[in-house]
């Protein structure tokens, strides 16, 4: 053979080869809030063996400049062409650690195969369900690609047998598994700093106040919510606070006019059963709703003074809003309540209320970390109306939580 029929035979296969090589599908793939990284990793590792899969964050910039969210299943065909790809695979965790793999075909969006894993403990993919898996996404997306081409599922390679119709799930099953249909619970702590003010007037003499510099606060939080109900479109919640300060000292005038320094302590103890909206099914739509519960706050003093310890006990509702935003990863939260206070202690000698309408207001970030950990940095005020007695109590808080 001559050194010229070689060379063309090797231009040919790496012409063929990048041809080959130009036909692998496009595909994308979804993960969901609750999928572990590792699980995620392995996903798009076996995905990669057969479609070139689009990085997270092409999918995450189409999808914003198309005006689709990623997680509402009902925008899955619109998804798919803003997208260009022949498959898309929606990855999400329901009950009892179980993983669901969801294909959508290219034509019209629609899910035709569904694969379901349950998950290791600490959310890891079992080694033996990598065969299987491998198997399953080399099915899917022959089928897509025969879809992408014009043909129909039961086209792909091994549609009769690796295709069952019996895969999919019921709609029982669906509602078990819906993009946010589980029940989990969540723990939390929290540092912050801490500011009060309290000032009560008196007739033809000077007000009486109590102040704090800024002091440093520690808190607790636990909570459960349950996302399934009308389809993952209402979200019920269960939530209990409880803050205290750390090394608090306050200020008292002294008939002299010097300053005296008195050991304090802050309490605020809030618990709450919650509803919100979603304005689509998606887990990262804007939602809204109420919270409703009873609250108890307290300021102690380590011995007397002439504006003594105070403590309000009552019920307290606030209306929320929560609004994801950026790369969907942080939510916004704005939040506006009254509490409805008896005022206890001391201090309920010296006003003429024997109750306090409380405003509540509170803005927070939240920055979800992956792996079932969230940092969130909030900040709250809250005004006790009084018409002889003004108490203030500032605070700002950053706190980890972390959902099982």
């Amino acid at each position: 053979m001559t050194r010229w029929g070689a060379l063309l035979i090797v231009s040919s296969f790496c012409l063929t080869s990048a041809a080959h090589a130009q036909e692998r599908p496009r595909a994308a793939l979804i993960a969901h809030d609750r999928v572990p990284p590792e699980t995620v990793r392995v996903l798009v590792s076996t995905l990669s063996e057969h479609a070139d899969v689009m990085p997270d964050d092409q999918v995450r910039v189409a999808a914003d400049d198309a005006a689709i969210e990623l997680d509402a299943v009902e925008s899955t065909g619109e998804l798919i062409h803003a997208l260009d790809v022949a498959l898309l695979v929606r990855a999400r965790v329901g009950a009892r650690r179980r993983l669901e793999l969801t294909f959508h075909e290219p034509a019209a969006g629609s899910e035709f195969l569904a694969h379901r894993v349950v998950l290791a403990r600490g959310g890891h993919l079992p080694e033996d369900a990598s065969l299987e898996l491998a198997q399953v996404m080399q099915d899917a997306v022959a089928a897509g690609a025969a879809v992408a081409e014009g043909g129909d599922v039961g086209d792909a390679p091994g549609s009769d047998t690796d295709l069952p119709e019996q895969e999919a799930p019921t709609d029982d099953e669906g509602d078990d598994d819906a993009p946010a249909g589980a029940l989990s619970t969540y723990a939390a702590a929290a540092v912050g700093v801490g500011l009060r003010d309290l000032e009560i007037t008196r007739d033809g003499r000077g007000p009486l106040t109590l102040g704090a510099s800024f002091f440093p606060t520690v808190s607790i939080g636990l909570g459960a919510r349950h996302d399934g109900i009308a389809r993952g479109r209402l979200v019920l919640r269960l939530d209990a606070t409880y803050r205290t300060s750390v090394g608090l000292v306050t200020e008292e005038p002294d008939q002299d006019g010097s300053l005296r320094s008195i050991d304090s302590r802050a309490h605020d103890l809030v618990a709450t059963v919650g509803l919100r909206y979603r304005v689509t099914s998606s887990e990262r739509a804007v939602s809204f709703g109420a919270d409703v519960g009873v609250r108890w706050a307290a300021f102690e003093l380590a011995r007397p003074a002439a504006v003594p310890s105070t403590s309000y006990l009552g019920p307290i509702a606030m209306a929320v809003l929560d609004a994801p935003f950026g790369s969907r990863r942080v939510v916004g939260t704005i939040a506006l309540g009254v509490h409805l206070a008896l005022t206890t202690g001391g201090i309920a000698r010296l006003v003429s209320a024997s109750s306090a309408p409380i405003v509540l207001a509170r803005a927070s970030l939240r920055f979800d970390l992956g792996s079932g950990f969230a940092l969130s940095l909030a900040y709250d005020e809250v005004h006790a109306l009084m018409s002889d007695a003004s108490d203030t109590d500032r605070r700002a808080d950053l706190a980890l939580s972390f959902t099982p």
